[in-house]
């Protein structure tokens, strides 16, 4: 570990949850409240177009800073619209209960929705 890998690695957080705070409220209702419940996964996915195995790496030629100014509102962006919309084909709402602390507990929900990622 290094600082510089530390340091791309707090800036990529940021960037990330930065970008997911300027995601509207209006869709972070019904299965959108992933959003609300569960950013982590969401900046998890929207990071992974970064170089992470050469996080440490201080010959890296890959732009870090430019690639976060660029891309992370739009791969936030796509992550939301991508796992809310696995999330909402995965779980069925039962009337009057809440479906994320319903299926919360459940690995196979959080197996399926990063299956690709």
């Amino acid at each position: 570990m290094t600082p510089l890998g530390v340091l791309r690695a707090v800036e990529a957080y940021r960037a990330a949850r930065d970008a997911l705070q300027r995601i509207p409220k209006s869709r972070q209702q019904g299965h959108g409240k992933l959003i609300t419940y569960a950013p982590e996964l969401i900046h998890w996915a929207a990071c992974r177009f970064l170089p992470r195995a050469r996080l440490h790496d201080e010959s890296c030629d890959f732009d870090w800073d430019d690639a976060l100014r660029r891309e992370m509102r739009s791969r936030v962006e796509t992550a939301v619209a991508d796992l809310v919309r696995r999330y909402e084909q995965l779980v069925t709402p039962e009337p009057g209960k809440g479906t994320y602390f319903r299926t919360a507990p459940e690995l196979s929900l959080w197996t399926e929705l990063t299956h690709g990622y």
